[in-house]
């Protein structure tokens, strides 16, 4: 017979909060704070969320200026090459102590719900690299890379990055990127709706960016392929990014084209001819070469007044509804998803 706690896990949770306060306090030693001798909240106000000097340290290829490395950083290999000395490997543990997220009466205890291992830093005085590595135990902690990107930075109105990782990966703002402090449970609902298609903007696709700043204006144009395309070989789409900082105020857009082919992509279509999207059809069997076609519509915002942050994001989504029963595309849909947050530190 297994031990159960009923309907009141906070008696539990009460007692280990107890216990922990017991323990010493971890202390964050991230691989840049460590490299550059800088204190974490010299980029970050509010971990992980990126202040204006921490969005700029990002763009420049994870350096104080474009074009320079930390002093002593560097490894001379030869006239061409220098690469880290060190200091560029920081891991990280996620757990949940209560991970309720249905409507079931069940909850589950996972203080170690996944480990990420990152190795990040430089090569040159123009180059930057990021490989983040996780195992979770939803996947009985199987190791898979996440995100390898590798950067060239020549300056800071021109840069480019490319490699796999989320659409928006050189994007500096957390309003687009999933793990940039959210306060809920379950993702940000912009970034982790598929809608009739399945693209999520938070998974992982093959991609190459154009970036730059110049002043408080910041743009991206991206290429990508299908996050259920890992080889890169699918119907590209492309995103145009435009952001301008105010003093204490950003806001930014920005527009996503895409295509899936139809014998790579399995669809949601309308199997009763009246709108209703309820049914799954794999076509991955080559069968069709029908393309289904769609967008993404975003405007997102951010206020950093002092220890106050605030973040939103409206996203309109329009989807090709595909008709696997004749081959052809039936019409199309539309959806929308936003959200704001905000937190005091």
């Amino acid at each position: 017979m297994h031990p159960t706690f009923g309907r009141k896990p906070w008696i539990v949770l009460a007692v280990l909060a107890v216990v922990a306060s017991s323990w010493p306090a971890a202390q964050a030693i991230p691989a840049f704070a460590r490299k550059y001798d800088l204190s974490c909240t010299a980029c970050h106000s509010a971990w992980p969320t990126l202040n204006d000097y921490g969005r700029k340290f990002k763009e420049n290829g994870y350096r104080l200026e474009p074009g320079t490395a930390a002093p002593d950083a560097m490894k001379k290999v030869d006239d061409n090459l220098f690469l880290e000395a060190g200091n560029f490997l920081t891991g990280r543990i996620k757990g949940y102590l209560y991970d309720k997220k249905d409507t079931s009466d069940r909850w589950k205890l996972e203080p170690g719900h996944e480990v990420e291992l990152m190795l990040a830093g430089n090569a040159g005085n123009d180059f930057s690299f990021w490989v983040e590595a996780e195992a979770e135990d939803e996947t009985d902690f199987n190791v898979a890379l996440e995100t390898v990107v590798g950067g060239w930075h020549p300056r800071q109105e021109v840069n480019i990055v490319g490699g796999t990782g989320s659409l928006f990966w050189a994007d500096p703002y957390q309003t687009l990127a999933d793990g940039g402090r959210r306060m809920t449970r379950d993702h940000k609902a912009p970034l982790d709706a598929g809608f009739v298609i399945g693209e999520k903007l938070r998974k992982g696709t093959p991609f190459v960016t154009l970036y730059g700043r110049k002043s408080g204006f910041f743009y991206s144009a991206t290429i990508a392929s299908g996050t259920k395309d890992p080889m890169g070989a699918d119907e590209k789409d492309a995103a145009i990014r435009l952001a301008y900082d105010f003093p204490w105020f950003t806001i930014g857009g920005f527009y996503l084209d895409g295509s899936r082919g139809g014998d790579t992509f399995s669809y949601l279509w309308d199997s009763n001819g009246d709108g209703s999207i309820n049914i799954l059809d794999d076509v991955g069997s080559g069968n069709s070469a029908t393309a289904v076609d769609y967008s993404r519509t975003g405007i997102d915002f951010q206020v950093e007044q002092g220890n106050l942050y605030i973040q939103g994001l409206y996203l309109k989504a329009k989807d090709d509804v595909y008709d696997p029963a004749d081959d052809v595309i039936s019409g199309d849909q539309s959806n929308a998803a936003y959200y704001i947050q905000g937190f005091y530190v």
